[in-house]
This record gives C-alpha cells, structure tokens and sequence, in this order.
C-alpha cells in the first residue's frame, strides 16, 4: 500500500523537496543544466535521478492521464522520481519505516469542488469533482530492479508506480482485497489508456511495501 498523511503538511518541507534545493545549491561552478521546461499551473514534476530515462513531458502525460480518467477537477501536484535511497529517508523520516519501498504518497487536502455525476451503471470515479493537494515520490532505481521480474521495461515498472501513488491521492487503497481488486482494476485501465499492458501480475500485485534489498535479502 502506498503510505498517505492524511491531512498533514509535510510536502511543504518534506525531504524530497529539501533535497532539490539542496541540489540547486550545489551547482556554483559547474555547468547549468538546460533549462527545463515549465510544468502547468498546480504540477510540479522534479527528476532526481539517472536510473530511467523519462522526460517531463511523459511524465506529466502519466499525470494528466491519471487525472482524466478520474475526473479529477483541480490538483496542485508534486511528483518527484528519485533514487532509492531517498525514498527510503523519506519513508523512515514521516512514517517511521526504515526500508525501501517503490512509491510513496502524502495527501495533504482533498475537497469537493464540482458536482458528481454517476455513470449509466453507477459508477463513478473516486477523484471525479475533487481538488487534490499532494506528493508522489517514486523510486525509479527501484523499477529497473522489480522491471525483469513482471516482463516489462523499468519504464511501464515505474510509470504503474505514479499511478498507483496518484489513485491513492484520488481516494483509492488497498488495505482490504475488495478494495484491491478495485484499485488494480484503475490501474490497469489507465495503464491500457496509455499503451501498456501488464504481464505475470504487473499491476496485479501489491505495491507500497518493503521490497528485496540488492543482494536479494530482505531489509
């Protein structure tokens, strides 16, 4: 399960954000990076890491695919890809576990602002007329690791993680498997409408725990 704080404001000075300052800090001297190109209003995508090759623009294509289906209304959004040994700080700094995991989220407010129509059969997505404010912080050096596992590229690996942690932000879990059978069902849906297809259990199995360490052993 993806980890949520629930109502908290710890994205305002949380470790992946104090990281990216810290790594604008530390470039007096050397050569700037190209500038990157400017996210929409209320998204905030920062690429910390080497380990996948993945541009902004996929990125927010991933968000934004996330959010159209979920009828989403408004989002102010972080989303940050870093290396494993960040997510494992931040995980043991704000929810006390110490171990690595693939993707971590952290809801800050969720509210209704736009009336909610059902489908024809009744159903109705969990994000549909929400504003959500939140971070998703995912582990690309992790995808590669998990990728070979479920026979696909580090890259589909660690686009199910953003959104995975972006439908816990819409309202999805799965600490119960009635519950889980309903986020994997969004998940691979989404992950259809941006042209990939699970194999041996992709997105059917559970994400937000403690996974193998390098050598194989568990943490």
């Amino acid at each position: 399960m993806t980890r949520k704080a629930h109502g908290s404001r710890v994205a305002r000075r949380s470790p992946a954000r104090r990281k990216r300052v810290r790594r604008q800090s530390t470039t007096e001297g050397r050569t700037a990076p190209p500038a990157a190109q400017p996210e929409p209003a209320g998204i905030e995508i920062s690429n910390l890491q080497s380990h996948v090759r993945l541009t902004a623009r996929e990125i927010l294509a991933i968000v934004s695919a996330v959010l159209t289906a979920e009828k989403v209304a408004g989002a102010t959004l972080s989303v940050v890809l870093a290396d494993d040994a960040t997510v494992r700080r931040v995980n043991r700094d704000f929810l006390q576990h110490d171990y690595d995991t693939d993707v971590l989220s952290f809801l800050f407010e969720s509210k209704s602002v736009a009336p909610v129509r059902a489908k024809p059969n009744g159903a109705v997505p969990r994000g549909q007329g929400l504003h959500i404010d939140g971070e998703v912080l995912a582990s690309a050096e992790m995808a590669v690791q998990m990728a070979q596992r479920f026979g696909w590229s580090a890259r589909d690996e660690l686009t199910l993680y953003l959104v995975h942690g972006l439908l816990h932000l819409c309202g999805y879990d799965d600490l119960t498997p009635p519950e889980k059978r309903i986020m994997r069902s969004r998940e691979r849906a989404i992950l259809a409408e941006l042209g990939i297809v699970a194999r041996r259990g992709g997105a059917r199995r559970q994400l937000g725990q403690k996974r193998p360490a390098k050598n194989g052993s568990r943490l």
